[in-house]
Parts: C-alpha cells; structure tokens; sequence
C-alpha cells in the first residue's frame, strides 16, 4: 500500500500511524506540515519522498519506522520536533538540503551507530553532529 497524492496541505497528529499495510511514502508538492507521530508506528514503511514545499516535521513523525534506511530532509523544512527517527534502527542516510538548518532538537532517543547525517557544508548540521556524536559527511 502507497500513500498517494491527494489535496492536503498538513498531515495531522497520527494521521496514518500504525498503518500495517503502509510501505511507500511520497508526499504532494502542496504538502507543508507533517503532524506529531504521523508516519509512526508503520512498521513496513520503507521508501519516503518528502514535499519541497515542506516546513515542519513534528515530533516522532517517524518513530519506530525500522525499515525506512535513507531520507532526504528539504531545503524548506525550519522546524524538526524531538525524536522524529526514535527507533528507526535501519536508517543509514539522512540528507538535509538547507546547509543553514538549525537541528534544535534530538533527532534519534539515543545514538543511531548506523546513521550518517550528509549537509553541503560544515555549518549548523555539522556543529550539531559533532556535539551529539553522530557521523557527518558533505554531500
């Protein structure tokens, strides 16, 4: 099962958590905010495609998808909530696109080993990943 484009500009709170058939995510271009725990809980989620007209992701929008192994952050996004890759255990790659993003908040519960984090420079991302002991490279 797919997500689909439909005409929504925020995924509200828990909006498709728990949904056992989910596997594929690929958000509309309109789509701006991504509710608390939305995605959360999708256990054969795998494959997500984020809107570049994305803002927000909120807290544990992605909690305990341990399937999904790369995601890529867009250049639009100025607000992550606490956690939002909590037990996402197989998660290799997170690629944010804004090198001036700001991470104010724990992306992981604890330290994910297998997660690289990728941004274009060496400026707040990075001083984020050093401060919190995760791996970094330039994209």
């Amino acid at each position: 099962m797919s997500l689909t484009p439909f005409r929504v500009v925020w995924l509200t709170a828990c909006r498709c958590a728990n949904c056992g058939q989910l596997s594929k995510i690929e958000l509309p271009q309109i789509v701006k905010s991504v509710g608390r725990c939305a995605f959360a809980w999708c256990q054969r989620l795998s494959s997500v495609k984020l809107s570049q007209a994305l803002n927000v992701i909120e807290t544990e929008a992605f909690t305990d998808c341990s399937k999904i192994e790369k995601i890529i952050i867009p250049k639009r996004v100025d607000f992550i909530g606490e956690r939002i890759f909590q037990r996402c255990e197989n998660l290799k790659s997170i690629t944010f696109e804004n090198p001036h993003f700001k991470v104010q908040n724990k992306l992981f519960e604890s330290n994910n080993e297998k997660a690289v984090i990728y941004a274009k420079s060496k400026t707040n991302v990075f001083k984020y990943c050093e401060e919190n002991n995760y791996k970094f490279k330039l994209s």
